[in-house]
C-alpha cells in the first residue's frame, strides 16, 4: 500500500523517490514547526519566561557591542592605553568599500603607545601596517620618530606625511 502511494506521488510530481523523501522530511518539519509555534504561543508562561527575558538582554548586548568599530577607544575616541595592545577592527559588512578620506588625527599621536586604531588615524596608515607597527614595538621601542622607517612598507615620503602627527616618548 505505502509503495503504491509513492509510485503514484512519484508519477504525479515526476521526482525520483530521493527527491520525494527530501520534500515529505521538509513538510514534516514544517508541520511540526507550526505546531511547536502554535502550542507555544498559547502557553508562553509555562516555557521559563526568565530564559526569555535572558535571551533578549543577551541579544540586545550583543546588538549594542556591535555598534562599536574597535575597542581601544572610549565613546568620545580617546585612547584606552590598557585596551590599545588588544585593539582591533570589526570588518566592515559592505560588499561595496567606501573610499572616504581619512582626517588627520587633531594632535601628536605617540607611536610607542597608540593602539590599532589611532595609528590608522596617521596619513598613509592603514590596518595592515598599524598592525606591523604594533609588532615592532613589541621587539623594540622607537626612539624618534624617525624609527617608524625601519618598519616595513614605510619609507620616507610615507614618514614625511606623517611625521607632524608622531611623537615618541
Amino acid at each position: 500500500m505505502k509503495e503504491k502511494i509513492l509510485l503514484r506521488l512519484q508519477n504525479l510530481f515526476g521526482v525520483t523517490r530521493a527527491e520525494l523523501f527530501f520534500v515529505v522530511i521538509i513538510l514534516g518539519s514544517l508541520a511540526g514547526g507550526l505546531l511547536v509555534q502554535r502550542f507555544y504561543g498559547q502557553h508562553k508562561e509555562v516555557f521559563y519566561p526568565e530564559l526569555a527575558e535572558e535571551i533578549e538582554r543577551t541579544i540586545d548586548s550583543l546588538a549594542t557591542v556591535e555598534q562599536s568599530s574597535f575597542t581601544g577607544i572610549d565613546p568620545a575616541g580617546n585612547p584606552i592605553a590598557e585596551l590599545a595592545p588588544g585593539d582591533t577592527l570589526v570588518k566592515s559588512r559592505s560588499n561595496f568599500p567606501r573610499h572616504e578620506k581619512k582626517s588627520p588625527p587633531t594632535g601628536r599621536i605617540d607611536i610607542n603607545t597608540a593602539g590599532l586604531a589611532e595609528l590608522m588615524r596617521l596619513p598613509g596608515i592603514g590596518e595592515a601596517t598599524a598592525e606591523k607597527i604594533i609588532e615592532y614595538r613589541r621587539q623594540r621601542k622607537f626612539a624618534v620618530p624617525e624609527d617608524i622607517m625601519n618598519v616595513r612598507g614605510i619609507g620616507e615620503k610615507k614618514f614625511e606625511k606623517m611625521k607632524p602627527y608622531i611623537i615618541v616618548r
